[in-house]
């Protein structure tokens, strides 16, 4: 299952993308800033930002900036995100998809479980 518009940013680039990162269980402003121009996908391109109601933003995880390889979207990046935070059972893997206006969308997927 993949949920789409999860989140929502009107950044135009890849270096600093801030927005929001939501579910039924929490909502973050979030920030995805570009740490290294090494696109050795071993070392993360990005580190992740949230920010807590009345706090400042804290370092959750890392992500790596990819080019999408197959598909309609050939060509262009994308950057996949990790956090990491012990309050969640395991990490959250998400991406960020440029959208048609410049900024980027937010998205996860959800393996599938058995009998679905």
């Amino acid at each position: 299952m993949t949920l789409r518009n999860v989140g929502k940013s009107e950044s135009d680039n890849a270096e600093d993308v801030q927005g929001m990162l939501a579910s039924l269980a929490f909502s973050y402003p979030v920030r995805v800033l570009r740490v290294s121009d090494e696109l050795d996908s071993s070392y993360p391109t990005h580190e992740i930002f949230l920010r807590p109601q009345g706090r400042e933003f804290v370092r959750v995880g890392s992500a790596w900036e990819k080019t999408i390889a197959r598909g309609p979207n050939a060509g262009d990046t994308m950057i996949s995100c990790r956090i990491e935070d012990p309050s969640f059972d395991k990490p959250l893997d998400f991406a960020l998809f440029k959208d048609r206006t410049g900024g980027w969308d937010v998205r996860w997927s959800r393996p599938r479980q058995d009998g679905e």
